[in-house]
């Protein structure tokens, strides 16, 4: 993904501009990073509420104050021209929750379901409007970091720390026109710290429950034409003991270490050159069973290690309707699988690469009338024990983005991408977003998607030679959604509701009774409704409201035939209220996060899991200008509960940590 970055602020009833800019949606140049550092820009009230609402958040965390809104996708618009249900995530929000990983903050978000196998280090997966996980595309500063090794190209969101983040970007729905194979459930797209003009060095430290550590180190800054962030963070604990009613008696340590930089070079006024670089290493302990000991209590240890690194030139005309950027990214990751100190027995080495280029331009055809045409092409490489195979696609895109009246915007596009096993597919999306009702008490704005999206089968899935089939062809996804976004300004109160319709047709199963990957007409559909309220009931207090039913099923051949999917809560719920006090040096966050009615298991055998409702706590204070004081509860009232069929959650937690910043 190339990133185009714009500077969006909000005008009265929805009309958005930024000032001095040739054109309203577009700000670029000098400044612009350290426009997006979270700075709060005072405003009216109407204005504000108004953003708050039209950038598709969940939860708006500042309902009376105005945001810059600064979108690293394909194509940067103003929330106005967004006819997807998206939510964005800042790193206030981040750091008020207190959140170590990224997946802290996710359960927070309507259509997202989160999942992992025991505490910290166990498997976590990320889930949109219901579709599996690897059905959803992760991008970290223009970086696709699933790994093409594994038995479906997935990314294990368990390692990613939220400790360098500045904004979570969640597209809900199918996105194949701009993001290409495997974002059928939708796009999460992370965008990190930028340097500034003013250097900046941070230093954080936490420990609690469980033996944990976990702290950063960052530096950030700009000279001359060249600015330039860095962040070092880790984790370390002992773990807790997830599949104690199997037979486990020892906890599971993780640890987590991460680096990630971003430099870039201001070559001119229009043109900038941008590098990202990014290594992981993470160590997780988890318990097999042994066929051998016949005991799950077994000494298992998964490393995990990978590099990524990105290079992109962007730039525009002098006049700006021109502009374009091409990136070139490499990812290889080695991933390591032990039991009791010796390689798996069925295969302990999984190592892969990903090289992608990829080009974007745009071109002003009138005021308010733009065309997008893109390409791109992505060499996926897998070796393991059982398998040393590669594969191409190859893509193109074209979309229109036009307003066709003062209230209406609209986006079409198409894509075609030619995948050297299994052919040629096409796919298209169109969105559109009306503004109903803009007064100066209320706001109302219609939005509307649909498209297509497909998941290309994995390297394991067509080749491994005992259960690959490479007979098999892409998975192909359906969806649309619907719905509005409303706001009272004079109550401080914005509120959203859309549903939602998709299903996967073609879907690629594994068969136990002939143990090959085959496809039999298997579909799989998710239908439901997201709502979210955010509120500020005084100057100090918010509270922030989201809700998602979801009712997924599977329509098959065989006795699976209308049974729910698992691990997919029929209900989630998140309720946080944020109290600032001390005239802003503090602030104290409560939130509760709910799920109900979910099974899980595998085939027709299936258990029901508990309904769950988990309180976390994060309480800081800023003592000066350079200390800030932290006292985080996790799961403050001990509440027992389960992600997944034999892996017990993390119980009742209390972490202290203190923050240094000059």
């Amino acid at each position: 993904m190339v990133a185009e970055l714009s500077v969006v602020t909000a005008g009265p009833l929805g009309q958005f501009r930024s000032g001095g800019a040739r054109h309203f949606w577009e700000r670029r140049g000098k400044g612009l990073l350290r426009t997006c550092m979270l700075q709060s820009i005072k405003a009216s009230g109407l204005a504000s509420v108004i953003t708050m609402i039209l950038t598709g958040a969940a939860v708006a965390s500042e309902p009376v104050a105005e945001r810059v809104i600064v979108t690293a996708t394909k194509k940067s618009r103003p929330p106005a021209e967004t006819g997807s249900q998206v939510t964005l995530i800042t790193r206030e929000e981040i750091e008020r929750k207190g959140a170590v990983f990224v997946t802290d903050v996710l359960r927070d978000v309507p259509g997202v379901g989160v999942s992992q196998n025991g505490g910290p280090g166990g498997f976590a997966a990320v889930r949109l409007r219901g579709e599996e996980q690897y059905r959803t595309l992760l991008i970290v500063d223009g970086l696709k970091l699933s790994d093409p090794s594994g038995t479906q190209t997935s990314f294990n969101f368990a390692n990613l720390l939220a400790r360098d983040v500045e904004r979570i970007e969640i597209l809900r729905g199918p996105q194949a026109l701009l993001y290409g194979a495997d974002a059928i459930g939708g796009v999460i797209v992370i965008t990190t710290r930028r340097g500034s003009e003013k250097t900046e060095a941070g230093l954080s430290i936490e420990a609690g429950s469980f033996e944990t550590i976990t702290g950063s180190a960052s530096v950030r800054g700009r000279s001359g034409i060249v600015d330039y962030a860095v962040t070092v963070s880790g984790f370390d604990n002992e773990g807790i003991t997830a599949q104690i009613d199997s037979g486990n008696t020892e906890p599971d340590p993780y640890r987590n270490v991460m680096v990630h930089g971003v430099f870039g070079a201001a070559l001119s006024p229009n043109w900038r050159l941008e590098g990202v670089a990014r290594y992981s290493e993470a160590e997780a302990q988890f318990d097999r069973f042994d066929f051998v000991l016949l005991t799950s209590d077994t000494d298992n240890v998964l490393y995990t290690e990978q590099f990524a690194g990105r290079l992109a030139l962007s730039g525009q005309s002098g006049d700006g309707r021109l502009s374009g950027n091409v990136a070139a990214s490499y990812m290889a990751q080695n991933r390591a699988d032990y039991a009791n100190g010796a390689p798996f027995i069925f295969g302990s080495r999984f190592d892969s690469e990903r090289t992608r280029i990829e080009a974007l331009g745009r071109y002003q055809v009138a005021a308010g009338h733009d065309v997008v045409l893109g390409t791109d092409f992505e060499d996926e490489r897998a070796t393991t024990d059982a398998l040393n195979r590669g594969r191409t696609i190859l893509g193109a895109l074209a979309e229109y983005q036009g307003r066709l009246t003062p209230e209406t915007f609209v986006t079409l596009g198409a894509r075609y991408d030619d995948h050297e096993e299994f052919g040629d597919h096409v796919s298209w999306r169109a969105t559109l977003s009306h503004g109903l009702v803009k007064t100066e008490t209320m706001g109302l704005m219609l939005k509307a998607s649909a498209g297509t999206g497909f998941r290309a089968p994995s390297l394991f899935e067509l080749c491994d030679g005992f259960s690959g089939n490479p007979a098999l062809r892409e998975e192909r996804g359906t969806g649309w959604d619907a719905g509005v976004d409303l706001a009272w300004p004079e109550a401080n109160v914005e509120a959203s509701f859309a549903y939602f319709d998709q299903r996967v047709e073609d879907e690629i199963r594994f068969d136990p009774n002939i143990f090959v990957y085959i496809q039999n007409a298997v579909t799989t559909r998710s239908t439901g409704v997201e709502a979210s309220l955010g509120a500020r009931l005084l100057p100090d207090l918010r509270v922030q409201l989201a809700y998602t039913y979801t009712d997924a099923t599977i329509s098959s051949v065989d006795a699976e035939d209308g049974l729910p999917r698992q691990r997919r809560p029929q209900h989630l719920g998140s309720v946080s209220v944020d109290w600032s006090f001390a005239d802003g040096r503090g602030n104290l966050n409560a939130t509760l996060q709910t799920a109900a009615k979910q099974e899980d298991g595998f085939f027709i055998f299936r258990t029901e899991l508990d309904d769950r409702a988990i309180v976390n706590l994060n309480a800081r204070y800023r003592l000066n200008e350079h200390v800030l004081l932290n006292l985080r509860g996790q799961n403050v009232f001990d509440e027992r509960y389960s992600d997944a069929v034999g892996f017990s959650a993390p119980r009742a937690g209390l972490f202290a940590g203190v923050a240094l910043d000059w």
